[in-house]
């Protein structure tokens, strides 16, 4: 008999293969997956459930063991912490693998004392629980991160001592000469036949070599809120939470390395930069990265 608990989360949401399901953009490894367009991280944890041994008289019985299960509630009880363990056991490889931008995952940063006791903190305290299976021998725990939000990921990297990982608000854009009157609501950069490796930073670069986006450049609370960018496969969903009047364009490539830096054309970037109401919009982390279903090989 398989029993089923659900624990109710509204969520807002290594890496190893990325893969789409719908209009989402979630990257997927051995540990858990994580949805780089709703910002959440999912792991699960197992866990054998032990036997029970309620008689004095069986030889296993142990009277000063405390954690030895006298009965099947008890046992399903350790089994539950065992299984739980394991998902944070498992989040800390996951999460610690994530790109933090092009060069570095968040384990490089790792050596850090102050980061590290940060990061370690979050990922032991700021988990949910939001499910949890028992069958006839075992319990599997699921639990959830965000990776935006007060209680998210990014969060961490804002404040406090420890080094500018993920730097804010503290550079201007690339000035243009004014030659567009129309402002656009935000940026949609689609990648048709390349591989996007999501990153909490990642960068825009034009042809030329020029930043056109980066954290440094935008505000740290809408940022920290939803993301310095926005990952997904297909516009139709996420632009549904945007003004609609978003300025497309395609990439041309992306930086080497882990391929997380996107780069656009001079065209599109002196079109996208040449008005200041449409920077003061991408202030405020208004930028939507499309990935497509190419894989590397």
């Amino acid at each position: 008999m398989k029993i089923k608990i659900l624990f109710f989360l509204c969520l807002v949401p290594f890496v190893l293969v990325a893969k789409q399901e719908s209009n989402h953009f979630i990257s997927q490894s051995v540990s858990g997956t994580i949805n780089w367009s709703t910002g959440v991280v999912e792991i699960q944890g197992h866990a054998k459930i032990p036997e029970f041994i309620k008689n004095p008289d069986d030889p296993r019985y142990d009277a000063n063991n405390p954690e030895q299960p006298r009965n099947e509630a008890q046992a399903k009880l350790l089994a539950k912490k065992l299984a739980k363990d394991t998902a944070i056991f498992e989040a800390t490889k996951l999460i610690t693998s994530i790109n933090v931008d092009n060069e570095k995952t968040l384990k490089d940063y790792m050596n850090e004392p102050a980061l590290n006791s940060k990061i370690n903190n979050f990922i032991n305290h700021n988990f949910k629980i939001t499910d949890i299976e028992y069958t006839d021998e075992s319990v599997i725990v699921y639990v959830s991160y965000f990776l935006y939000g007060e209680e998210g990921l990014l969060n961490q990297f804002v404040g406090g001592n420890e080094p500018d990982v993920i730097p804010f608000n503290y550079e201007k854009f690339v000035s243009y000469p004014l030659t567009n009157n129309y402002s656009y609501a935000g940026l949609v950069v689609s990648a048709p036949n390349i591989e996007i490796t999501p990153a909490l930073n990642p960068k825009i670069y034009s042809e030329n070599g020029n930043l056109i986006y980066d954290s440094r450049f935008i505000e740290t609370k809408p940022a920290v809120a939803s993301g310095i960018v926005n990952y997904g496969k297909t516009p139709f969903n996420l632009l549904k939470k945007v003004n609609l009047q978003y300025y497309h364009c395609s990439a041309i490539k992306t930086t080497t390395f882990r391929g997380s830096d996107i780069v656009i054309s001079d065209e599109d970037a002196k079109t996208l930069l040449s008005n200041p109401k449409t920077i003061e919009n991408l202030k405020n982390a208004k930028v939507i990265i499309l990935s497509s279903d190419k894989k590397k090989n």
